[in-house]
Parts: structure tokens; sequence; C-alpha cells
């Protein structure tokens, strides 16, 4: 999970770096996926013409602490041993 201040870089990092770890998880049979706010606010609220997610997850600080709680707990990595 990646946080920081607006226009800070995050999403550009994010990018590289899902390139990066994305050409080394194909060598090993892998994936590796990048979510964001808007794919994974939009998954939980009706959606409506001007719909914006960031202002409707950020705009209350109750929202925003129960989509960031739900989204750490569906982050999940396998193991194989």
């Amino acid at each position: 999970m990646l946080c920081g201040l607006p226009c800070s870089g995050k999403s550009t990092v994010c990018r590289l770096l899902v390139e990066e770890l994305q050409s080394l998880a194909k060598a090993r049979g892998r994936a590796v996926d990048c979510i964001t706010v808007e794919e994974f606010a939009g998954a939980d609220v009706h959606s409506t013409d001007g719909y914006n997610p960031r202002a409707v997850v950020f705009s209350d600080s109750h929202r925003e602490r129960e989509m960031r709680s739900r989204l750490k707990s569906d982050l999940t990595i396998p193991r194989q041993g």
C-alpha cells in the first residue's frame, strides 16, 4: 500500500513498481496487480453521473478508515513452499 501527500508521485511509483514486479513475477508464473482507490471504492458504492470515489471516500474520515481497513484485510500474500 502506498500512501502520501497529493501529487507526491504515488501513482507514478506504483506504476513503475508494478511494471518491474510483473516482469519478475511472470518469470515465476505469478501475477502482480495494482488496485487504485477508485477501483476499490467504486466496487462498494453505487455510482451515478459525476461520481467521484475519492470525494466519497475521503470526505468522511470514518469511511476512509473503513476503506483502508478493508483494503489491508483483503491484501493476502499466498506462500508457496
